[in-house]
């Protein structure tokens, strides 16, 4: 006498996802540089920010060295983190 075993039901597997283009995260807007008034329709480079800290450190104001502490969490260029950097320990 044969053993007859039960099939048991699975549900067929789900269809492969469409093609989509791969999702790119753009990093958020640096905040220091709207706070010293630069708008998102028009961006700065990382050469300009720079410039721009230079220029705060040499007001030496205590609002610039607000912005400088913001920057200072905020950025990532590493470029533009030594400006902020060397601008803080001018002031």
């Amino acid at each position: 006498m044969s053993t007859v075993r039960e099939r048991q039901w699975r549900p067929a597997p789900p269809p492969p996802p469409p093609d989509f283009p791969p999702v790119v995260v753009e990093p958020a807007p640096l905040q220091w540089v709207k706070s010293i008034g630069v708008t998102e329709e028009h961006p700065i480079d990382a050469e300009l920010r720079v410039d721009m800290i230079e220029r705060l450190g040499l007001l030496g104001e205590p609002w610039c060295e607000d912005a400088l502490r913001a920057a200072s969490h905020e950025e990532r260029d590493p470029h533009v983190s030594e400006a902020i950097a060397a601008a803080l320990r001018k002031m």
